[in-house]
C-alpha cells in the first residue's frame, strides 16, 4: 500500500512537472486532467494518464502520419519517468522545423547523379525551396533510399522504376526525363518534382488482423508474449496477452532504441491490469542461457531473463524471433508439416532461418540451427554486397535455400524480405540448379511480427508442458 501511495504522489508531481514546461520549440496544452498535448507545426505529441498510474507518451509526425514514438509505463520511479519524457521531447525537437523533402538520385555508378544533385542543391538554395539532394549508385539505393522521401532514377536505370517502387512502396519513385537529365536542367527538374508531388497518392498501409490458429494448442496459462524487431530507424515491440488460447489484449511500443528498462515498463503496465503466469519474449540473435547475441545494442549479451525474473518474479522464456515466426506460420495452416522460414531483415543482411520438421522446431545443440551467416556461401563479402539489391537478394537467398532444400527438403518455404516481393523470382532462381519436381512451394509474407507473436505463445506453451 505504501508503494501505491508513493506512486500516486510521483504521478501527481510528474504531471505538474510536465505542465510547468515552457519552450519556444513547442506548445504545451493541458487539455483536461488526464491529457497534455505537445504540438509543433509538424508533430503532435500526447501525454495521457490512466488508472493505476499508467502513463502513455506518443509523438506523431504530421508530415507523413508516422508514429515516431509510443510507449506506456506504470509509474515506479520519477527519475525513470523523467528520462522517458526527455526521450519523447528529443523526438519532438527534431520535428520543430519543417522537414526538408529529401531527394535521392540514383544511376548505375552514382557519378553523373552526384554532379546533378550538386547542381540541384545550388538551385534550391538560391530559390529557398525546402529540398535537399543526394546521390547514390544503384547498388546502395535500397539501403539508403529508406531515409529519403523521393527517389529519382536516371534514364539508364529508369526501367527499374516498377521494382524500386514495389520495394520502397512508401516513397515517391520517379524517372528523370531524359531531356532534363541530359542538360542537367535544374529548373525543369524542380518543377517536375513539385508537380509529381501534387499528383502523388499517399501509401496506404493495410490493417494487419490477428492470425487464426489452425493447430490445437493446449494452453492453460495466462501468458504475456513480446516480440522485439529491429527496423531501420527504430525498434518496434509488439506484445499480446493470452488467457489460455484467447487473445484478450495487444499493443505496441515504438522507440529509437529499446533497453531492459523499456521491457520492464511494458511488463509493469501489463501487470497493473492483468494476472500473468509466464512471459515469453522473441528477439533477434542466438539464444543461450537467457541471453541473446542481439543486433539491438542495448540487449546484446544481456541477461534478459534474469532481469525480468529478479524484478517481476515471473517465469520468463526467451526465443529467437525467426524460430518463433516459423512456429507461428506453421500454426496458422494445416497443409504442411515441414517448412522453413527465411527472414532477411534489412538490405545488406543475410538474416536467419527457422525450420519446422514434422511439427517440431529445429534449434540444434547450440541453438544455432538456421544461422545462415555460418553457411559457406555466406562468409564472403560478395554475399553481403549481393543482398543490397532485389536482384542480389534473390541470388543470396537462393544460395541459403539450396542448402535448406538439400538438407531438410521442406514442403514449404516462407520468405520475409524487404527486397524480395515476388515468389516466382525466387522460384526461378532455385530451379537453375534444382529440378522443379524437388522444389517446395514458396510464399512471401509482408509482416513478421504477427507470426512471431503467435509463435512465441506456442513455444511458451510447449516449454511449460515440458517442464510440467
Amino acid at each position: 500500500m505504501m508503494d501505491e501511495f508513493l506512486n500516486d504522489i510521483y504521478t501527481t508531481v510528474y504531471k505538474q512537472w510536465i505542465i510547468g514546461h515552457n519552450s519556444q520549440n513547442y506548445t504545451l496544452t493541458q487539455v483536461d486532467e488526464d491529457t497534455i498535448y505537445i504540438d509543433t507545426d509538424y508533430c503532435h505529441g500526447e501525454v495521457s494518464f490512466f488508472n493505476n498510474n499508467i502513463i502513455a507518451l506518443s509523438v506523431t509526425n504530421l508530415t507523413n502520419d508516422n508514429t515516431e514514438f509510443f510507449l506506456h509505463f506504470q509509474m515506479q520511479s520519477i527519475n525513470h519517468a523523467v528520462e522517458l519524457f526527455n526521450e519523447m521531447i528529443d523526438v519532438v525537437k527534431k520535428l520543430v522545423k519543417k522537414p526538408q523533402r529529401k531527394v535521392l538520385l540514383s544511376c548505375t555508378s552514382g557519378l553523373t547523379t552526384t554532379y546533378f544533385a550538386g547542381q540541384l542543391n545550388e538551385a534550391v538554395n538560391i530559390l529557398n525551396l525546402d529540398y535537399s539532394f543526394d546521390a547514390t549508385p544503384y547498388a546502395d539505393l535500397y539501403d539508403k533510399g529508406r531515409d529519403y522521401d523521393i527517389i529519382l532514377l536516371a534514364p539508364q536505370i529508369a526501367y527499374l522504376q516498377p521494382k524500386v517502387q514495389e520495394v520502397l512502396r512508401d516513397k515517391i519513385v520517379l524517372q528523370i526525363p531524359a531531356s532534363m537529365f541530359a542538360k542537367y536542367d535544374t529548373g525543369e527538374t524542380l518543377s517536375f518534382i513539385q508537380e509529381e508531388e501534387k499528383n502523388h497518392e499517399d501509401f496506404d498501409i493495410p490493417e494487419i488482423k490477428p492470425l487464426l490458429l489452425k493447430r490445437e494448442i493446449h494452453n492453460q496459462k495466462n501468458l504475456l508474449v513480446i516480440s522485439i524487431i529491429r527496423l531501420h530507424k527504430c525498434v518496434k515491440v509488439g506484445y499480446r496477452i493470452y488467457y489460455k488460447n484467447e487473445l484478450i489484449h495487444e499493443n505496441k511500443v515504438c522507440k529509437p532504441n529499446i533497453n531492459l528498462h523499456d521491457i520492464g515498463d511494458i511488463i509493469g503496465a501489463v501487470l497493473a491490469g492483468y494476472e500473468i503466469d509466464c512471459i515469453g519474449i522473441s528477439i533477434p540473435g542466438i539464444i543461450e542461457n537467457g541471453k541473446s547475441t542481439s543486433p539491438i545494442d542495448d540487449l546484446n549479451d544481456t541477461d534478459v531473463v534474469g532481469y525480468i525474473e529478479d524484478n517481476c518474479g515471473i517465469q520468463t522464456l526467451l526465443f529467437n524471433d525467426t524460430n518463433a515466426a516459423a512456429m507461428g506460420y506453421y500454426a496458422t495452416q494445416n497443409e504442411y508439416s515441414t517448412l522453413s522460414l527465411l527472414f532477411q531483415p534489412t538490405p545488406g543482411s543475410l538474416g536467419g532461418l527457422g525450420s519446422i520438421f514434422n511439427g517440431q522446431l529445429i534449434e540444434g545443440h547450440h541453438h544455432i540451427a538456421g544461422e545462415s551467416k555460418y553457411l559457406p556461401n555466406s562468409l564472403s563479402d560478395e554475399q553481403v554486397h549481393l543482398s543490397k539489391t532485389p536482384e542480389g537478394s534473390i541470388c543470396a537467398a537462393g544460395e541459403v535455400l539450396r542448402s535448406v532444400i538439400g538438407v531438410l527438403d521442406p514442403e514449404l518455404i516462407v520468405v520475409k524480405s524487404d527486397l524480395i516481393c515476388n515468389s516466382q523470382d525466387l522460384y526461378d532462381e532455385l530451379k537453375k540448379t534444382i529440378p522443379e519436381k524437388y522444389l517446395p512451394k514458396i510464399v512471401i509474407i509482408k509482416d513478421l511480427n504477427s507470426y512471431s507473436l503467435l509463435g512465441t505463445m506456442i513455444l511458451c506453451v510447449q516449454e511449460l508442458l515440458k517442464k510440467g
